[in-house]
């Protein structure tokens, strides 16, 4: 036993000075093998007998003289029955000697590893640590460190560049052996038995306490050499190809090969180009970000001395095949208005394609069936994996092929915003939900959204919108959409309601906030028809407001997943008719409640007629700037505006300080606030404050309407700008006047608690003639009151 552990300890020297050394053919020129070392690899195999067809490749490939001991290897050795079957089921042949060279060089030099590692190593590989490795970083990815460098490679080949538009030659890598370790399956947590013959269901596992290699059991560990280890399996390694190779041998995979290839790319290596001196450069197929190198042998790995890289670099890829892809045509896009699987926009092919990858390593059906495994959008990989055909399940030489004879959707087409994916005519609105960030947001499945959808006609009949020359350009931007401008649209044309329900009433009335970050947008639902508060705003009628209900208010109809209108996955889907509503108010004439009815303070016929005639009478409009004085506020306010009736008559009534109506002040009068008079203008200003409440200190989450859920007496009423700075004991505060809004179910109801008493005044009902919707501006919502305070 000491000498033993004599030998592997000088063997793994000998394997630490090659890696420090330019090449390992230099260990000759430093080291010499001790003669109490048995002999050779090809000596130790030759000396067993049953050898001579595994001897006899090695012979034809020129690899006796590395097995003879000019390197120091580990060899996977299967016998000449393993042999004997293996030509015979794969060449037609038991004569090793009657195929190609070339390919007897590949299947054996698979079959000879780079280094010497006894078993230990081979069960755990620490690129790391070394033999140096603690107990901790022994259990940390323990097994995971699983592929080895063989002496197995293709030849260059020749492909046509279409970026260079010209052949180019394309160098391959040596191919990597997987070794699968029961420490592998203990670190996934997994069952090693069932996810190993889920693979190679005629080899079985027999790796308890210690491992399969690739489609091999092994029926004695670590026999030691002079130059090595050689571990004898029970069958031929068969030589592993990569994932690129396997879909494209396979015939059936031409949709999602074309797909790749619109990624790929050759990439030039110029180290390579020199150490072989090739007349010609040599290039790597690699395709590019987010989709992974699936026809690199080593993946992104560049170099053989990054050794933790490359012995845990792996693929895993669902690939649909072409009969999967028709089918799913058939189902979802040819409902969705597509003629061809060639029609579809090159966004929603890439999701298709990023779902169908797991880019970080090798994931077994255990993992996939515990939901631990995320593709690259970070959605839970959801393929029923117990549907792949047998034959379909591939172990490759950089990874593992699912070949799937179903598409299963990326989580993007069955959550709410399925529809942008599924249907042609919501091309564009997908582009711009693309653009925007959002689609990766709107899957998740702890949130109810609801999701709106205007199609390609309505953004081009409204905004201008249509896709030319590649990229979505508009009447505002004739030169190619921001990124700002479309996800304005998108975050206007979702909601996640307050009271979870995603589905749009077909009567009554209900607000639903939209997902708008910066500022607050709404959606109105009234009998059947919906708009939001940006449209709503021309409800609001004056002299130059020509807009009809018919062009603020329209219909919308459930879209459908796979035929079920409640099939999606977070909520629901709506499109809607004609109109398109904006996501922000960049492209509105008006924008500003107060400029509004600046603007047209002289149309009697407004309902905001005498509020603004009283303001400006009191003396606190600016007519020239749009704007209330500064001396009166400078901040965006919620106002709750006395209609004209009401203010009139309040007037007349003697209601109002600091005003009073002359002989001539009518009710209903167009020469009303001619025969009015200011008499004191200071306490007329300070009363006024109370229909004013500041956003700044407004601590509600969203502006009152019916169903609003906030209760203002919950913290202590919204602050108005009837303030009063008050000094005591060397401080001074700020006291407001606050008001309590109140929501009974049916209506709107404000009043203004007392200082003194903390008890509500009089209580002042909203105007229901908006059915309650709040007018929402740049600088605040208003609505409308049926008394005074």
């Amino acid at each position: 036993m000491k000498q033993l552990k004599l030998i592997r300890k000088s063997i793994w020297i000998l394997l630490l000075s090659c890696l420090m050394l330019p090449s390992c053919s230099d260990l000759d020129e430093y080291f010499e093998t001790p003669e109490w070392i048995g002999g050779s690899i090809y000596k130790t195999l030759q000396d067993e007998g049953n050898y001579s067809i595994f001897l006899k490749g090695v012979d034809i490939s020129e690899y006796q003289p590395i097995l003879d001991g000019k390197s120091i290897l580990t060899v996977m050795a299967p016998d000449d029955d393993a042999m004997t079957q293996y030509l015979q089921e794969n060449y037609g042949t038991t004569d090793i000697s009657q195929i190609d060279k070339d390919e007897v060089k590949k299947l054996i030099g698979f079959h000879i590893l780079y280094y010497s590692f006894d078993k230990n190593k081979l069960v755990n590989f620490r690129p790391n640590e070394g033999d140096g490795a603690t107990d901790d970083e022994l259990n940390l990815n323990a097994g995971l460190y699983y592929k080895f460098r063989t002496r197995s490679q293709d030849a260059i080949s020749t492909a046509y560049d279409n970026t260079r538009k010209r052949n180019v030659q394309v160098y391959h890598n040596e191919r990597l052996l997987p070794v699968f370790s029961y420490r592998m399956f203990q670190t996934k947590q997994i069952d090693a038995k069932e996810n190993y013959e889920y693979f190679y269901p005629e080899t079985g596992w027999t790796g308890d306490g210690g491992f399969n290699v690739a489609n091999a059991n092994v029926t004695e560990y670590e026999r030691i050499a002079r130059n090595g280890y050689i571990y004898k399996i029970d069958r031929v390694l068969k030589p592993l190809e990569t994932i690129y190779d396997e879909l494209q041998n396979a015939g059936k995979y031409s949709r999602i090969l074309s797909l790749y290839d619109k990624s790929e790319v050759y990439s030039y290596d110029s180290i390579q180009t020199r150490e072989l001196q090739t007349s010609d450069s040599l290039f790597h197929h690699y395709h590019q970000s987010p989709l992974v190198n699936i026809d690199s042998e080593w993946g992104d790995v560049m170099d053989y001395t990054m050794m933790s890289e490359l012995s845990s670099m792996g693929y895993t890829i669902f690939a649909p095949t072409d009969e999967a892809f028709q089918n799913f045509f058939n189902e979802y896009w040819g409902e969705g208005g597509y003629s061809s699987i060639e029609e579809i926009d090159s966004v929603t092919m890439q999701e298709i394609m990023r779902s169908c990858v797991y880019p970080l390593s090798i994931i077994f059906p255990g993992e996939i069936k515990n939901g631990t495994a995320e593709n690259i959008d970070g959605e839970v990989i959801t393929v029923n994996t117990d549907e792949v055909r047998p034959e379909d399940r591939v172990v490759c030489s950089n990874g593992l092929l699912y070949g799937c004879s179903v598409l299963t959707p990326p989580a993007k087409f069955r959550a709410v915003t399925g529809p942008a994916f599924q249907y042609k005519k919501f091309s564009n609105f997908n582009e711009m939900l693309n653009n925007s960030g959002m689609s990766s947001t709107l899957v998740a499945d702890a949130v109810s959204y609801i999701m709106l959808y205007p199609d390609n006609d309505q953004l081009y009949n409204n905004a201008g919108i249509q896709r030319t020359g590649g990229r979505l350009v508009s009447t505002a931007q004739p030169d190619g959409m921001s990124t700002s401008a479309m996800t304005a649209y998108i975050n206007g044309h979702v909601a996640s309601p307050i009271d979870g329900n995603s589905v749009l009433p077909e009567s009554g009335t209900k607000v639903i906030p939209a997902l708008t970050s910066d500022f607050k947008l709404y959606w109105y639902v009234k009998d059947g028809k919906i708009t939001n508060s940006i449209m709503h705003n021309n409800c609001l009628k004056y002299a130059g407001n020509t807009v009809t209900d018919d062009q603020i208010w329209t219909t919308f109809e459930p879209l459908a997943y796979r035929g079920d209108v409640n099939g999606w996955t977070n909520g629901h889907a709506y499109s809607y008719d004609r109109l398109l509503m904006p996501g922000d108010y960049s492209n509105e004439n008006n924008r500003q409640m107060v400029r509004l009815m600046i603007n047209n303070r002289t149309d009697e016929t407004t309902e905001f007629y005498g509020w603004i005639n009283l303001l400006n009478k009191a003396g606190l409009v600016n007519t020239s700037s749009g704007s209330l004085q500064t001396t009166f506020t400078q901040e965006d306010c919620m106002m709750l505006i006395p209609t004209t009736n009401v203010i009139e008559q309040a007037i007349v009534d003697g209601k109002l300080p600091g005003v009073s109506a002359g002989a001539g002040a009518t009710v209903g009068s167009s020469t009303f606030f001619d025969n009015i008079e200011i008499t004191d203008a200071s306490a007329l200003t300070e009363y006024l404050k109370l229909y004013f409440v500041p956003l700044s200190t407004a601590p509600f989450s969203n502006y009152p309407y019916i169903g609003w859920g906030e209760n203002t007496a919950d913290y202590g009423g919204l602050p108005t700008l009837q303030q009063e700075v008050v000094s005591e004991g060397g401080s001074t505060s700020i006291i407001s006047t606050n008001m309590n809004i109140y929501d009974d179910g049916t209506a709107l109801y404000c009043a203004i608690i007392d200082r003194n008493t903390g008890a509500d005044g009089h209580r002042v009902k909203v105007s229901g003639a908006y059915d309650y919707f709040p007018f929402v501006f740049e600088d605040g919502p208003a609505h409308f009151i049926e008394d005074v305070f």
